[in-house]
Parts: C-alpha cells; sequence; structure tokens
C-alpha cells in the first residue's frame, strides 16, 4: 500500500457493523481514512464530493420514498447495485473517478458484476474486510 492516505466509503444500513468495520480500519491502519454512510441520498453526497479508493457496498439497502422518487429505485433487493450504476453513470459524464468496489450481502449467493473487485458474505468479521480491501489499495 502507498504512503498516501486511502479513503473508504462504507454504505450499508447497519450501524453496528459499519462502526465495527470503521473501528477496525483506523485501530490497525492509520493511513486509512473511513466514513460510513446509512443512506443513498448520504452515499450519493459523499461519493460526490470526495474521491474514494474503496467503496464497500451491500447489495441490499433499504431507501425511503422520497429516495425511490429522486433516483427512480424501484427495488429494495438491489439498491446497492442500484448505486454501483449511478455512480457508474457519474464516472461516464466525468462527474467522479469511481472507487473499487467491495460487494457484500447476507444472500447466500451474490451477483456477478465485472465492476466488482470482489465479493463478500455476511457475516463477516471486520478483520477479513480490512485484509481484502488492503489487497486492493
Amino acid at each position: 500500500m502507498s504512503k498516501d492516505k486511502k479513503r473508504i466509503l462504507i454504505f450499508d444500513e447497519e450501524v453496528d457493523l459499519t462502526n465495527a468495520i470503521r473501528e477496525n480500519f483506523e485501530f490497525r491502519n492509520h493511513n486509512i481514512q473511513v466514513d460510513a454512510v446509512h443512506t443513498y441520498t448520504k452515499a450519493l453526497e459523499m461519493i460526490s464530493n470526495r474521491n474514494y479508493d474503496v467503496l464497500l457496498l451491500d447489495v441490499i439497502i433499504p431507501f425511503t420514498q422520497d429516495e425511490k422518487d429522486n433516483f427512480g429505485l424501484t427495488d429494495h433487493n438491489n439498491t446497492g447495485l442500484d448505486f454501483l450504476e449511478h455512480i457508474s453513470k457519474m464516472e461516464e459524464n466525468g462527474q467522479l473517478v469511481k472507487p473499487k468496489v467491495v460487494l457484500f450481502s447476507a444472500r447466500k449467493r451474490l451477483p456477478d458484476h465485472a465492476e466488482v473487485a470482489f465479493t463478500l458474505s455476511k457475516p463477516m468479521k471486520p478483520r477479513s474486510v480490512l485484509n481484502k480491501v488492503e489487497e486492493i489499495v
């Protein structure tokens, strides 16, 4: 890993999980800055305003009626994939540089996606997440 501070965005509605992952990253590796968000709107705001090296993204994230209306979300089962598609379009339009993506879910089978560096199944240990992320940054 290079000496530049790496930025990670975690997008998952599970506050306890995101806190555990963030604390593990910050305790074990002081060269990583971790932000955690729990809503589609906040995730879009953060990724639009900051450059991230890695996005840890849950497949299933509940969304509000406003988010459904504003972003055209239709399926509660794939909100994370909708987010990935949204930021891919933003990258195509020159609005951001898309980070490497780590996709995770409690589903038994995770969808294959060309834009994903790797996938993890929940439940997962924060240390395992850190080890995987360190491999790609």
